[in-house]
């Protein structure tokens, strides 16, 4: 099913970032989708999981405002300045959402078995 970059959470969200791993890393699909289908891989869930793809994508977060819930994660991409902001519930939600839009684009596929 294809669902929309800012609808994807929990395990969605966790399969999207291992297929965004996958293609960043060049590796074929399943090395690191497989582990989300048996849950080895959770990184919406991990802090752990999360602080490496954080750190080897230069993800920079933004704190909510007072009064505001929402976290912001910016990527740069190149040498032009280009970057990805995208949003989120949590610090880890608004990274991943921004790893996996550099990688695979605002519309991903995900499985139905992951989405059930």
């Amino acid at each position: 099913m294809l669902i929309k970059l800012e609808d994807l959470k929990d395990r969605a969200l966790d399969f999207a970032t291992a297929r965004a791993e996958e293609v960043r890393a060049h590796l074929a699909p399943g090395r690191w989708t497989d582990r989300v289908i048996d849950g080895r891989f959770f990184p919406s869930r991990s802090g752990d999981q999360t602080i490496l793809i954080i750190q080897r994508n230069g993800i920079s977060l933004k704190a909510p405002k007072p009064g505001e819930s929402t976290w912001e994660a910016t990527i740069f991409v190149d040498a032009y300045d280009d970057y990805i902001v995208q949003l989120g519930d949590s610090a880890i939600q608004a990274a991943l959402r921004c790893h996996v839009f550099r990688w695979l684009g605002d519309r991903i596929e995900i499985p139905e078995q992951i989405l059930n």
